[in-house]
């Protein structure tokens, strides 16, 4: 007859059903308590498999979040889209574009084919072919 002092916790072991079936390392992490044998490194890899899945269900959930943040940032490339096309001002010949940068405080049409900037026509040009657009300041 072994002494229980000797016999706990190296011949006998407490064992925890729940903990049993939710570790897949549990019964080696217990033999090497048996055996006093530290257990901080990774016994086996029997947690591989969990690692992994559990590397998949964070990858599930970063990939939703982007899926989010890419509709998010859809619906405000969009609404940018529309605040802007409703400040754009209407051009239909160069006269126009003279008479708005004559009104304008901030652009003189002196600015333009000086020191080595483009022409009005220039500016116009591009308005009409669609590379850009002039917009209202609602400041």
């Amino acid at each position: 007859i072994i002494p229980p002092e000797r016999a706990l916790d190296r011949l006998c072991v407490k064992v925890n059903p729940v903990e049993a079936l939710l570790d897949d390392e549990y019964f080696l992490r217990k033999l090497h308590q048996c055996h006093r044998e530290p257990t901080t490194a990774p016994i086996t890899s029997f947690g591989f498999p969990r690692q992994i899945s559990d590397f998949e269900e964070s990858m599930d959930e970063l990939s939703k979040q982007v899926t989010v943040l890419n509709l998010q940032l859809k619906y405000l490339t969009e609404e940018n889209r529309r605040m802007k096309m409703q400040r754009r001002i209407a051009v239909r010949d160069i006269e126009d574009v003279r008479n708005l940068l004559k009104g304008s405080t901030d652009t003189a049409q002196s600015h333009f084919e000086q020191d080595g900037y483009r022409s009005v026509m220039d500016l116009f040009n591009e308005i009409q072919k669609g590379h850009c657009w002039l917009e209202r300041d609602d400041r």
